[in-house]
């Protein structure tokens, strides 16, 4: 009787994370990437406030150390001052997104921000199947079938479903379908695969 019960939370969430990613798939372009571009935003945003306040340091630093040369403390404060003024209209622009499309607010064009957007797409998607890969791994070891093939079972399933993601994702029209994202979702699957099975051994041992 607990098994199945269990059998059928675990069906249950696993069409939960299928709906979730399939609304996600399903959302137009521009939301798609307001919502990546706020996440990598904010660790951009971190990274460069670290790199301002380094730089601002050594200026204050340079200042400590060439007191009596005038011209240079002049040079040095000035640099703050641009900085400063930097931080100040990265402010104003934050005031000012709600009447701006996602690429004029974000500095979409930024080597760094970039990347860091591209890893937090691309994480988004393995974070997403993993979870799938482990409720759909966990539902399949309540039948009475070996371990071998509940894996293979659960790496087909997830394909088969990141696949059909894609096609949504297509199907909006102003997004594209890459069969690489496909096999990084498999990635996922294959990882929450692990985690279940490490978790296991772990329980036994234990």
């Amino acid at each position: 009787m607990f098994i199945i019960t269990k059998r059928k939370i675990y069906f249950v969430f696993t069409i939960l994370m299928m709906i979730i990613i399939f609304l996600f798939s399903s959302q137009e372009s521009k939301n798609s990437n307001y919502l990546s571009y706020s996440i990598s935003n904010f660790i951009f945003e971190i990274i460069e406030s670290k790199e301002v306040s380094s730089k601002a340091n050594v200026n204050n630093k340079q200042i400590d150390e060439e007191v009596s040369h005038t011209n240079a403390i002049e040079d040095i404060r000035e640099n703050n001052q641009i900085l400063e003024e930097s931080l100040t209209n990265n402010s104003v622009k934050k005031n000012d997104n709600s009447k701006k499309t996602a690429e004029d607010v974000f500095p979409i064009e930024n080597k760094t921000f970039y990347n860091i957007n591209f890893v937090v797409r691309k994480s988004a998607h393995v974070f997403l199947y993993m979870m799938l890969g482990i409720f759909v791994i966990s539902y399949m070891k309540k039948f009475n079938i070996s371990t071998k093939k509940a894996i293979l079972l659960t790496i087909l399933f997830c394909f088969m479903v990141a696949c059909l993601d894609e096609f949504n994702q297509y199907l909006r029209g102003t997004r594209t379908a890459k069969f690489t994202d496909s096999l990084i979702d498999a990635s996922g699957c294959i990882l929450g695969c692990l985690i279940v099975g490490i978790k296991e051994k772990v329980v036994k041992k234990y």
